[in-house]
Parts: structure tokens; sequence; C-alpha cells
């Protein structure tokens, strides 16, 4: 290379001159000893050591390398491998690669590449030939092939397609060769040959795509001329007085005189019966021998019917026929007649003739039978059963005969329960009455019915809530009890009607009860209520206004305006609507209006009433002077009512001085002012002492202390109010039967009094445990309930309340872990209680 020569003539001038043998020099023999004579190699050559002797030759690429760098005076030639696919041929050639089409056949790059191989006709290329590869032809499949060179595919045979056959055959180098067929031959193509239509078939379409068919077939009646194989059979119809029988039959033969041949004839037919030949000529049709003759057949002339003969069958071919018994030959000889003795009289039926073809039978009227003979009749005897739909007696059934009257066959006692008889008939829903003279005229055993009307009768309607007067209905037996009400009433739902015997009925039921009867409603009790009070004589409850009382009544202390006693569903008191306040007694009950007026009821005994007497009442009467209450309590035989000023009234059994007023007589029937008390915002009465709260929170209580009731820390029975020491805050007063008890605003229970129900023990007057408490209720068990509706008792086991919890006389509050959600109890006992959605649930402890 041109840098590879500069270098080394550079390489030559800067060491000319120099006596060292060096690189690119070589040494000579000196002529004297000691003595080297240096010289630059020639042109040409190479010294690539010190003090050498010779200088190599540059040499030459050998072929199949190229030179990559040019020798100089130190260094030989560089030569690389060539890479396969191309061609270098030494010394300084360059390297070239394989042109198109060509390619490096053996690997070898020393050597000039060759020409791919060529694809001849009957090949085609299966891959083109690359620089290192040589193109790939493979020999056509079979059926295709290929006509030039290096054909890319192979071409499929043509098939020679129907009407045409082949005429050149095909190879690997070239394709079939296809020639239409020739009029009247068939080629169903592909490789087979053309055939041409043999004798019996021709070229129906005049293509050779479709196979030959047969010539068509003249039927009998036709002459036959034979076609070719371009052409069909042709067929000529036989003419009249002529026939052919056979197939292809080459002419027609001639018919004979009674014989008629018409055009197209298949053979020879003589005239049949029927018909004659009346023009002996085979040309024209045999005549019809019409109806009522009788034909031979061919020449015979028509004979007709006569006499008692007929033409049975309208048809001339057959013979006459003589008519049966009882029939006679119709005028014109085509029909016979059938003979009606009936309508001619000729019968000897005793009752009913009926005519049938060709005779007559005798029947019966309806109700007679036609005896052995069957000519006369006898009356029949049928049996009657008597329905009683529902009545008695029963009878057995009972024959009559057709046409005679019924008699004596019916009962003279029948009856119906609830039901008047209206006589016997003939459907079960009515029809015609029949009586012991009426005339059977009913053709079968039958029955008969009785027929009944039902009574009517008074129905009373109980109502069962002491309030609703009875009414009436008039109602049939057996049909349903319509009109009857669904009536209300307070703190109840109504449950149904119930009969005397316990049978419930509805509008849709059927009366059954056979004469005037009673229904009384039947209630369940579903009392909702904002207050309760009592333990069952009475106890009472405040809904919405209005006042209903249950259990013991027998002073009138339910204030329904009788005596029932006990009763176990609420009641309501007769007037007590718009009040706002009630408490029971033992056997009394008050209740407090809106407009301030008190009324009372029940045992008056003690003037606990208030209303000046001793009477008792079993309606709510006024107490006296009240005008402006709000309150009301009751103890055993007493009662307090607070009014809107603040002061407290009492009146009733002053025993123990419990009506708050020094020197009042023992009873006192109208109320009286306590003494020194005002100021009051609650009251409450227990059995024998009574409490009041006021407004600052303290605690003012009177009448009996013989348990310390009244003040735990005065003994003796007081008859004027004394604040309880060391009680504050109070917010509800409650006292019980022989203690008394306060909710404080700090939520906390206070009591004092009798210990088994103050909840504490002796040394203090809190309730052990208790807090957060929203109410409590006291008798001679004291019960609170909390906030969050839990409810907690301690004292006496009244009623057997505390048999459902550890303790059966708990001295110190006991939860009732199964008792309901409670949100206040009875003011003097809580054996009742109202739960959150106001239901009023009495006996709430029990499981």
């Amino acid at each position: 290379m041109t840098r590879g020569t500069t270098t080394r003539m550079q390489r030559r001038r800067a060491r000319a001159g120099r006596r060292v043998s060096r690189v690119n020099t070589y040494s000579q023999p000196a002529v004297q000893p000691q003595t080297v004579n240096v010289d630059v190699c020639p042109e040409g050559t190479y010294s690539d050591q010190n003090n050498v002797m010779t200088c190599t030759p540059f040499g030459a690429c050998a072929p199949g390398t190229v030179e990559v760098a040019e020798a100089t005076a130190t260094t030989p030639a560089v030569c690389d491998p060539c890479p396969a696919g191309s061609y270098c041929a030494g010394g300084s050639a360059p390297e070239e690669s394989c042109t198109a089409e060509t390619w490096d056949h053996d690997a070898n790059p020393a050597t000039p590449c060759v020409n791919w191989t060529v694809c001849t006709a009957g090949q085609f290329v299966q891959a083109d030939g690359t620089s290192l590869s040589d193109r790939e032809c493979t020999p056509c499949a079979a059926e295709t092939y290929s006509e030039g060179q290096n054909a890319a595919t192979c071409t499929a045979w043509t098939i020679c397609a129907a009407g045409t056959h082949e005429t050149s055959a095909a190879s690997a180098t070239q394709d079939r060769v296809c020639t239409a067929c020739s009029a009247g031959t068939y080629c169903p193509g592909g490789t087979d040959p053309q055939v041409t239509c043999t004798a019996g078939t021709w070229d129906h379409d005049a293509s050779a795509t479709t196979a030959c068919q047969p010539w068509q077939d003249c039927q009998a009646g036709n002459a036959a001329q034979d076609g070719t194989s371009t052409t069909n059979r042709t067929c000529t119809t036989c003419q009249a007085g002529t026939y052919a029988s056979q197939i292809n039959a080459s002419t027609c033969l001639p018919c004979s005189a009674g014989e008629y041949c018409p055009e197209g004839a298949t053979a020879r037919e003589a005239c049949p019966a029927g018909t004659f030949d009346d023009d002996l000529n085979a040309t024209t049709a045999c005549a019809s021998c019409g109806e009522g003759v009788y034909c031979a057949g061919g020449i015979s002339p028509p004979t007709a019917c006569t006499g008692n003969q007929y033409d049975h069958d309208l048809d001339a071919s057959t013979a006459c026929e003589d008519c049966a018994n009882g029939y006679r030959a119709a005028a014109d000889h085509l029909s016979c007649e059938n003979i009606d003795e009936c309508a001619e009289e000729t019968d000897t039926c005793a009752q009913v003739c009926q005519d049938t073809p060709g005779s007559y039978t005798c029947a019966c009227d309806t109700g007679y039978t036609l005896q052995a003979d069957q000519q006369t009749c006898q009356a029949n005897q049928y049996w009657v059963t008597l329905d009683t739909q529902g009545g008695t007696p029963t009878t057995n059934p009972a024959a009559v005969t057709y046409g005679q009257s019924y008699g004596g066959i019916f009962p003279t006692n029948i009856s119906r329960v609830g039901y008047g008889f209206l006589g016997w008939y003939s459907q079960p829903s009515g029809g015609q009455l029949i009586t012991s003279s009426s005339t059977v005229d009913i053709a079968s055993n039958h029955s008969l019915y009785a027929q009944w009307e039902a009574n009517t009768y008074t129905v009373t309607l109980d109502f069962a809530d002491g309030l609703t007067p009875a009414s009436t209905l008039q109602l049939t037996f057996d049909g349903p009890y319509t009109g009857l009400p669904t009536p209300t009433r307070l703190g109840h739902e109504f449950l149904r009607w119930q009969t005397s015997s316990g049978s419930i009925v509805t509008e849709t039921d059927l009366v059954s009860i056979a004469g005037n009867h009673t229904l009384t409603a039947q209630w369940n009790w579903n009392l909702k209520a904002q207050e309760v009070s009592g333990t069952g004589s009475p106890t009472c409850a405040l809904s919405s206004g209005n006042v209903l009382c249950w259990g013991f009544n027998d002073y009138g202390q339910q204030g329904t305006g009788d005596n029932i006693s006990p009763t176990t569903t609420p009641r309501q008191a007769l007037g007590m609507q718009d009040v706002i306040s009630i408490s029971t007694g033992y056997r009394f009950a008050c209740a407090v209006k809106t407009d301030g007026t008190v009324w009372c009821w029940g045992d008056n005994t003690s003037g606990q009433l208030g209303n000046g007497t001793l009477a008792i009442s079993n309606v709510p009467v006024q107490v006296s002077v009240l005008t402006d209450a709000v309150q009301v309590a009751t103890g055993r035989e007493h009662a307090c009512a607070r009014m809107n000023d603040g002061s407290v009234w009492c009146w009733g059994r002053n025993g123990t001085a419990r009506v708050g007023v020094p020197g009042a007589p023992n009873i006192v029937t109208t109320p009286v002012q306590v003494s020194g008390l005002s100021d009051a915002t609650i009251v409450d009465a227990g059995e024998l002492h009574t409490c009041a709260g006021k407004s600052d929170g303290s605690v003012w209580c009177w009448g009996d202390n013989r348990n310390r009731q009244s003040s735990p820390y005065v003994v003796s029975n007081g008859a004027f109010p004394d604040a309880v020491v060391g009680v504050t805050n109070a917010v509800l007063v409650i006292a019980g039967a022989e203690h008394t008890c306060v909710l404080r605003t700090d939520e906390t229970v206070w009591c004092w009094g009798n210990q088994t129900n103050t909840g504490h023990g002796a040394s203090q007057p809190q309730a052990s445990g208790l807090n957060d408490v929203a109410t409590l209720s006291a008798g001679n068990v004291t019960c609170a309930a909390k906030h969050d509706g839990s409810v907690w008792c301690w004292g006496d086991n009244h009623g057997s309340m505390f048999n459902y919890t550890a303790t059966v006389n708990p001295t110190l509050p006991t939860l009732f872990p199964n008792a309901p959600l409670i949100q206040g109890f009875g003011d003097s006992h809580p054996a009742c209680a109202i739960e959150f959605d106001e239901t009023v649930r009495c006996n709430w402890w029990l499981p």
C-alpha cells in the first residue's frame, strides 16, 4: 500500500550513512579484523533483527488471503484470510465478494465463485441461493409441470372438462391438451375417452357434457319409429278403430264390429255389459243402455225390468232383481218402496206401531212394558226413594205403579234441625210438588226430595268490653254470619267472635245453632300506657288519657259500673278520659283530669272516695273541694292530691295521722290541706304513711313511723310533715309499705324504714351499688330501672318474684338477668311495668 511504501523510503533515508548494523540493515564481512560493513536492505527485502547477515524478501500474499498492510524494510506484508463467500487471488489483489447468482461452492476463498445451479423444465426453485449456498431445485410433484428455467412453482395439469377429451398427454414439462367432443358423443371429462352414443341412446341435449340417454318408450296405444345417436324415438298415437297392446309396437292393429277402440287404444275392447254396439262401428263408443234395463254387452239390445223387479244398482250391466218382502217396485222400476203397515193400519200393535224398513214393530207408551207376544203392554212398577235432605226419619224405598197415585208412601213426622218442612218435590232444589194424590208420571226409579226453609234466629252480640251495649242480628240457619262487625276496644286487640260453647265464628261461617244465641267478642290484651298502678285490687293503666283497670272488682274498684270480679283483661273506667294522673289503693282508685278535678271509685268505707260520704261506688265520683289538682297518690285506705300551687290535700282513713293534719278525725270524707307543706313537686302515699318532695330537693313525711319509714331519727307517728334529715336533691319520692325511697339528682337511690326493704346495711341510707338509675317503685319489694333498661330489686319475695334470682329475699339490689327493658313501674308496686315501647308488662320477671 502507498502508506507502507512511503514509510520504507523514509526509513532508508533516515538510516543512510550509519555504520552500526541495526534493524533494516545487514553486515558484510570486514576486510580487516574487528571491522563490519553495514548496508541498507535492498528493495523488496527486509530485516527485523539486529546484526543479520542477509535481508529477507518481502514475498506475496497467498491466494485466499488479502494484504491488509504493505511490507516495510523491517516488516513483511500483513495478509488476513478472506471470509467464506468471497474470492481472493493473492498478492496485492483485492478481496472480491461472490456476485449475484454466484456462490462459494467449496467454502474456499482461494478459488473463484461459481454460478448457481439452473433449475430446468420439470423443476421449480425450492429456495434461491446465497453467496454461501446454491439454488435448490425440486422436481415437480405428480400431475404438475414447469416449462421454463428457474420456475417459481409447478402448475397443476389441466383436467379436461366434461364435453372435452384428452388429445395430448401431460408430463412434468408440459400440460395436458383437451379437445371438444363431437355431437352424438359423450365425454365425462378427465382422462376418459370420447364415447359415441350406443344403439338405443341419443345425445338428448346436443351436449357432450351429459351422458347419452335411452330413447323414449312408446307406450301401448302408440306406434314407434326408432331414433339415431342424435335423435329420439318418435311415438304416434293409434287412430280410433285401431290399437297397440305392446310397448314400442311398430304398427297399430285394426279392431272388429262389437268392439270399441278409441284413439290410443291399448287393446280390443268388446262392448261391456250395460252397453251395446248400436252402429257396428269400432271407431264409435259403445252406447249406454240407461237405467231400468239390462244389457249383456256386445251387440245384444237392452231388456227392460218388469213386474216387481227393479234395477237394484242402477247398473245396466247387472240383471233386474225382485223387491224384498215388505217392499213394492216403484213405477220406474228403479227402486223398491217400503210398505208402511202402520199408516195402512195393517199392523196388530196394542198401543204404538213403529214402521221399519220392510216391516214394523210394536211398542208401548212411557211407563209400560211390551209383553212376550210383542203386541200387548202392561203398566210398570218403580221404586221411589225419599231423600229427606238432612231431615229425619229416613225411610226405605217404596214401590209405586205408573199412572196411579203415590198413595201413603210419605212419613208424617219428618223434621230437620233449624228448618221448617215445605213438602216433597221432584228435584233437589225444587221442581214439581208431589203429594199422596199426585199421579206417578216418572217412568223410572226415582227420588223425591224434602224441601226445607231455613229458620231465622236472633243472634245477640256481646262486645264484652263493659261499655258497648249488646246488639242483635237476624240470621237464617245454615246461612253465613253476615254483618258481624270487627269491634275496637282501648288497650285490646280484637281476636274473634265466640259461641257460649267456645266455637269460633267468622262472617263466612254458617249458622249451625238452631235457636237464638249469643256471640261474645274475644280480646287480646295489647295495652300501651304512660302510667300503671296497683297489684290487682285493682291494677289500672293510663293510656292516652284513658283509664283501664283489671283484677278484683268486688267493690267496683274498676269503675266500670259493675262488680264483675275478677277480670283478666283491661276494661275502661266510665267517663275517665282526658286523665293526666292515676293511682290505686286497696279496693279503690283515683284519677286527675286535665281540668284539675279528682275522681275516685270503689271502696269508701273509710271515706277514701273523698266525696263527703261513705257510700261505695262502682262508677267514678268527683272528689269534693279539689279543682286544680295535678297529681294523685293513694295509700291503703287514704289518698292525697298535689295541687298546682304546690299544696297537698289528703282524705280517707286517718289512723297513724296519715292525712297530715293534727287533730283530724279518724275518717276524713272530704279533702283537708296538709299542714305547713308548700312548694311540693311530688307526693306519694305508702300503706300507712305519706311523703312529699319539694322543689329544693328536700323530702317531708308524716303518718306511721313504727319502722321509721317517715323519719329515720324519730320513733313516734307524726301528724305534721317533718323534713327527712340528711336527704337532699331528691327528684322522685316513693313510699313503700313500711319504707321510703328517693331517687336523687346524682341518679343514686336512698331508702329508710324497714331494713328488709331499704337495700342497704343499717349504717347508711344509700342503696348499695346502684347508680345511673332512671326510675324506681316500692311496695313490699323495691325495684330500680337503670338507663340501660336493666332491673335491680330487693326486699320481700312478694309474688315469688325472687324465685328467679340467686337470692330469695335479698336485702341488697339484685339483678334480674332476663327482665325486659323497662322505662317505668307501677307507682305502688313494681308488679307491673312499662317497656320502652309503652307496652304494659305484669309479672315481668316470669321466664
